[in-house]
């Protein structure tokens, strides 16, 4: 029993970095694309 404990837990902590990973990387590229966005859009209104 405990045996399968300690597997269910070494999955579960492996979903969870991974996820965590995932989750942060996400994070960044939207928000490197938000400024990008930003960027791009500000630009277009001072042209006019």
């Amino acid at each position: 029993m405990r045996r399968f404990v300690n597997c269910c837990y070494g999955i579960f902590q492996q979903l969870y970095y991974t996820f965590r990973d995932v989750f942060w990387g996400g994070l960044i590229i939207a928000r490197f694309s938000f400024y990008i966005y930003l960027e791009v859009f500000v630009c277009k209104i001072f042209r006019k």
